[in-house]
């Protein structure tokens, strides 16, 4: 995971050098641009590890469902070709998952707060429509802080992992420097990794794996 996030953030300085440096014989055709947008996300928690304590492998899923803002900013090249650099917040998430349910039955809840910050490429293939369908993907890094607890054994993490996400719609571009955008985006935001401790001592370790399907609402302001 660790290399995986090395690549991720090399794809962000990549993003913000060519933000700053856009190609020679380009300028004519390049507008800068910002973002906003709203995201009604439906965000998938998938649990892992091994609980020492009680002998047994973590498991279970469990799903929140959440509106949370994004940000972008970004080069637009002749209306389409876009260099996009987004922040997504997914945070206060709560999952409830499996623990031990031989005779007495526990719960892992665990707490997620996620920041990703992403380096993307989108195509609108007829910008000069006004209407026209857009596509793109993107790799980058989440920041996790993740929390859990099922009475007997708990644990907290901060940590850095991969992210990538792939996006479709339809962009409405009423002017030149201005478009509303709805789509749908797949955002996997990675892989979380704690060690739990069962009063204080090692007690084994909790996995949480993070993605999302979300529709977006978004626009964007071109100068």
């Amino acid at each position: 995971m660790k290399k995986l996030a090395v690549v991720g953030f090399l794809g962000l300085f990549l993003g913000i050098g060519l933000l700053w440096c856009p190609p020679a014989g380009a300028a004519d055709n390049v507008k800068f641009y910002l973002g906003a947008e709203g995201v009604y996300s439906f965000t998938n928690f998938k649990a892992g590890g091994t609980n020492d304590s009680g002998g047994f492998d973590n498991t279970g899923t469990d799903v929140n469902k959440i509106i949370r803002p994004g940000a972008h900013l970004g080069l637009e090249f002749s209306g389409m070709l876009n260099i996009d650099l987004g922040f997504h917040y997914r945070g206060g998430l709560h999952f409830t998952t499996d623990s031990y349910i031989w005779g007495p039955i526990y719960s892992y809840d665990t707490d997620v707060d996620a920041y990703s910050l992403m380096f993307s490429i989108f195509i609108t293939p007829m910008p000069s429509y006004v209407i026209s369908p857009y596509l793109g993907g993107g790799v980058g890094g989440t920041k996790f802080k993740m929390s859990t607890d099922d009475s007997v054994v708990n644990g907290t993490v901060d940590n850095i992992s991969f992210a990538w996400q792939a996006e479709a719609g339809l962009q409405l571009a009423p002017t030149p420097n201005f478009a509303l955008r709805i789509g749908y985006r797949y955002l996997n935001l990675g892989k979380s990794d704690l060690d739990l401790l069962d009063m204080g001592a090692p007690a084994g370790n909790f996995t949480g794996d993070l993605m999302a399907h979300e529709i977006i609402l978004g626009l964007r302001i071109a100068f």
